[in-house]
């Protein structure tokens, strides 16, 4: 999907392709079309709207898809806490109030790096890098990530 919408914005004459403003869904075997705008299976993408065209795909994507199921888990999440009490938090301290703390499993990231620039896994830096890694307490390691 990236790199469709990259070609619309990085080329011309767009309106060839034949693009409206409508996201056609698979709903178990049977196609649905969704217009990202009012009128949008009769408004065809041209080089002059693209970048709305775009625009609307993203947050129909990214939020539109889900948006139900977002609204009823803030209406559940909010019957337990309420909303002014989650303001003082940002995302990263509400995310780990939820979740706590990850185990990161540094001998699993060793074994998974990708070396470049001549490093390799005996390299006194990586060993070392690692060695340290090993000491850190589960918050310094998911910091250091």
């Amino acid at each position: 999907m990236y790199k469709s919408q990259q070609w619309l914005l990085n080329n011309d004459n767009v309106q060839d392709i034949g693009t409206y403003f409508v996201e056609t869904l698979d709903y178990f075997g049977e196609s649905k079309d969704i217009e990202l705008c009012e009128n949008g299976s009769n408004t065809l993408v041209t080089d002059q709207n693209k970048l709305d065209y775009v625009t609307k795909v993203a947050n129909y994507r990214l939020y539109g898809q889900v948006r139900t199921q977002i609204e009823a888990f803030m209406k559940g999440f909010s019957s337990i806490v309420p909303t002014d009490l989650l303001k003082i938090f940002d995302n990263r301290e509400l995310e780990l109030l939820m979740s706590g703390l990850p185990t990161i499993d540094i001998d699993d990231l060793k074994e998974n790096t990708t070396y470049e620039g001549g490093y390799n896994p005996r390299s006194k830096p990586v060993t070392f890098l690692f060695q340290v890694l090993h000491e850190y307490d589960a918050k310094e390691k998911s910091e250091f990530l």
